[in-house]
């Protein structure tokens, strides 16, 4: 019997595979479990993980502190043959090195994304370059994903499958309008440093627009609040849970993020995306969809020329709902047997 171990350690990560976790445990022939690494502590879905594992404050540097605390508890934690990690965050990344250290297989779901710049994003983009070397299978969401392995000298174990985010975002069969509400979250931390301008930037623009709401989801991080201290026409409200904050996305005119997952959501939806980054590891969907602004100064322009036309179709070219299925059937086929 395989004995596979699923770990996540932030909201989204949680988000992305709770569906092939469910799944995967519904299959007798698997011993499944899940691990909960606490890099984000106020995940507010309720679940039952079979481990826990605390992030200590080792030292200054919170990304150190991640790693270091994961590769050094995770030897209390008994060995699997298996180890599944999403996206790239720094648990993923600490769980693959610590893995590849103990020769264990990795598989790693959300494959192949680039930007092919290591500052955008920062540090994802090398978390998940370095997952890529030491994964022993690939699930890529797009066929550009898998391009992106094979130009990489990466040929074997990879399957593209679509993300699991749009599972779930399908699942909520939300209808799709057009209201005056435009949705705001920005907190990468590349965008730390011009985060405040931006904020104040779309405060004229709301001040201009009076009958749109403009609303900044702020996010958990201590720091973001400093960003919102001369903040007058923007509305400031606490995180939702991801179906509420679906919900607002069915809803919006358009959006304004930084975030990656939401340009996939987006994409599905068929809401336009001001992407307040300088690249994107999604260029699948660029200019229908997601709309590139790296400088906070700029930010006026994009919404003006958005709110000339922001009807947009929605597509599949993230997934088509069965992403789960996909990846399910491949484990259990192919992979634990």
């Amino acid at each position: 019997m395989a004995k596979v171990l699923i770990c996540f350690g932030t909201r989204p990560e949680f988000i992305k595979i709770k569906s092939i976790y469910d799944n995967l445990i519904k299959n007798s022939n698997i011993d499944c479990n899940l691990l909960y690494i606490k890099q984000h502590k106020d995940i507010k879905e309720t679940f039952e993980s079979t481990y826990e594992l605390e992030i200590d404050d080792i030292g200054n540097n919170r990304l150190n502190n991640i790693v270091a605390s994961i590769l050094v508890k995770m030897e209390k934690i008994p060995e699997h043959d298996y180890y599944i990690v999403q996206g790239d965050t720094a648990t993923a990344y600490a769980i693959g090195l610590y893995a590849f250290n103990g020769k264990r297989k990795l598989i790693h779901i959300e494959a192949g994304l680039r930007s092919y710049d290591l500052e955008h994003p920062y540090p994802e983009e090398f978390y998940r370059y370095s997952l890529s070397k030491i994964a022993n299978i690939h699930f890529c969401p797009t066929e550009n994903n898998k391009d992106n392995l094979l130009k990489e000298g990466i040929a074997e174990n990879i399957y593209v499958v679509g993300n699991t985010v749009i599972d779930l975002v399908k699942s909520y069969n939300f209808t799709k309008s057009y209201q005056n509400i435009v949705p705001i979250t920005l907190h990468r931390r590349e965008n730390w440093g011009q985060i405040k301008e931006y904020l104040e930037n779309i405060d004229i623009v709301a001040k201009k627009y009076s009958h749109i709401q403009f609303i900044y989801f702020i996010h958990m991080n201590p720091m973001m609040e400093k960003f919102t201290e001369n903040i007058k026409y923007i509305k400031i409200r606490q995180p939702l849970d991801h179906k509420q904050f679906v919900k607002i996305l069915y809803e919006s005119l358009f959006i304004i993020s930084d975030s990656g997952g939401q340009q996939e959501e987006c994409s599905y939806i068929g809401k336009k995306i001001i992407c307040c980054r300088e690249k994107t590891e999604r260029p699948e969907a660029l200019e229908k969809y997601s709309i590139l602004c790296p400088n906070p100064k700029d930010i006026e322009n994009k919404i003006n020329d958005i709110l000339i036309n922001y009807n947009v179709e929605g597509s599949d070219i993230f997934g088509n709902g069965l992403t789960y299925k996909n990846i399910c059937d491949i484990l259990i086929e192919k992979v634990f047997v």
